[in-house]
């Protein structure tokens, strides 16, 4: 049995491995898998079970437990609230506007915003996914595969900074 601190841990190595061998779209497809499952603990650490948990379910949830952060009266629950805004502010995966719900964040977040890496990803991912499952003779771009880098390496960006707050997350929890 693989413990899951493993199990990121080998995602990581062959994320990295596939940007030095120049195959994007695993190294995508793996810091995908560690965004998914990096998600999930991030949620978890915040008290909601998310197994069955969409990607964009979970993004939503961090969004509204930040954005809510005034209103929680658990000490400690606000105080990993705050740590948990302060390393996605700092790092820019993920600015939470307060001023909008998340459904309204999202439609008007600009995807090409560097602070709102997460999202931007789990569009570009989407899109990608999406290209490569429909056949399209006109868009030579489809098999064109080095042009994934840039997203290859924004995945491994949202994947490693997401792993660092998950880890901070869960040593913050325990020492409150």
């Amino acid at each position: 049995m693989v413990n899951q601190t493993d199990y990121i841990n080998h995602l990581r190595k062959r994320m990295n491995v596939a940007i030095e061998r120049e195959f994007y779209i695993e190294s995508i497809s793996c810091s995908y898998a560690i965004i998914e499952n990096r998600t999930k603990r991030i949620v978890e650490h915040l008290g909601k079970t998310a197994r069955k948990m969409s990607l964009d379910s979970k993004i939503e949830y961090i969004y509204g437990k930040i954005s809510t952060k005034n209103d929680i009266t658990d000490i400690k629950l606000k105080k990993l609230v705050g740590y948990l805004n302060h390393r996605l502010v700092d790092s820019q995966i993920m600015i939470v506007d307060l001023s909008k719900n998340y459904a309204d964040w999202k439609k008007s977040s600009d995807k090409s915003s560097s602070e709102n890496k997460i999202y931007r990803f789990k569009q570009l991912r989407n899109i990608l996914v999406h290209n490569l499952s429909t056949y399209d003779s006109s868009n030579p771009k489809l098999i064109d595969f080095d042009s994934y880098i840039d997203l290859a390496m924004l995945g491994k960006e949202v994947a490693e900074e997401l792993s660092r707050i998950a880890t901070g997350m869960k040593r913050k929890k325990q020492n409150l």
